[in-house]
């Protein structure tokens, strides 16, 4: 049996994945081979690398996970959709793409962040934009969908209700989430603040007013609602620095 674990980046996946492991002691794979692979502690080793095709994991009796942040296929695998806030997902995807390259945190001014951030918002490959990504495996079939803010806040509750849709139980039912500070100390620039609504802080007004042109009636289908902080705050929106 196959089974994506399916998000658009930075909406979860990793943090599910460990969970999976955690509470029903199921390793995941991964589409790449990570570069940080074996960099977790034992009791974390969520990862390994698969040695089958897709094709032949889903003939097999046992039960296969497998990450992916790429748009839906037309396969009819089983699947988890981790949907994310889009606002911090692209907002965390764009200083992970600026630490992908290189970039030292410490000296990323705000003209350099807000421009990875516009990338990302208009970024269709090659995972589609954060839109186009959600779209694409929302109404398939065969595909739970778990909401991050949800994962984050009751993560065994959640992880219990995922378990009951494919038949597994908790290893351990003495057995909690690490917390984000573990993980945090573990790897602090992948777990960087792991606040719900970051966006509020990190994402000016103008590329706020873009994200929600653009993907507004996706976020509203969702159930995340525009913030009036700009309209009751009286804040003028900010023009592009460039």
């Amino acid at each position: 049996m196959f089974i994506w674990i399916a998000s658009y980046p930075r909406s979860g996946n990793t943090f599910f994945r460990i969970l999976l492991y955690r509470f029903f002691g199921i390793q995941s794979y991964s589409m790449e081979r990570s570069r940080s692979l074996n960099k977790w502690p034992d009791y974390l080793r969520f990862s390994k690398v698969a040695d089958q095709t897709v094709e032949e994991m889903a003939q097999d009796a046992d039960m296969h996970w497998q990450k992916t942040h790429y748009l839906a296929g037309t396969d009819d695998y089983p699947a988890v959709y981790i949907v994310r806030d889009g606002r911090d997902a692209v907002v965390s995807y764009a200083w992970f793409a600026l630490d992908y390259r290189g970039v030292d945190f410490t000296k990323v001014d705000a003209s350099v962040f807000e421009k990875a951030l516009a990338d990302v918002i208009g970024e269709r490959e090659p995972f589609g934009t954060w839109s186009d990504n959600v779209r694409s495996w929302l109404w398939r079939p065969k595909t739970v969908i778990v909401r991050y803010e949800d994962l984050v806040a009751r993560p065994k509750a959640v992880m219990a209700e995922v378990g009951k849709q494919f038949g597994l139980s908790f290893v351990d039912d003495a057995i909690e989430s690490p917390s984000f500070a573990e993980l945090q100390q573990l790897r602090p620039k992948f777990f960087r603040r792991g606040v719900v609504g970051s966006w509020r802080d990190e994402m000016p007004d103008y590329l706020h007013e873009r994200f929600w042109q653009l993907y507004g009636d996706m976020m509203r289908e969702l159930g995340y609602g525009v913030d009036d902080a700009l309209a009751a705050n009286g804040r003028r929106l900010l023009q592009p620095s460039c």
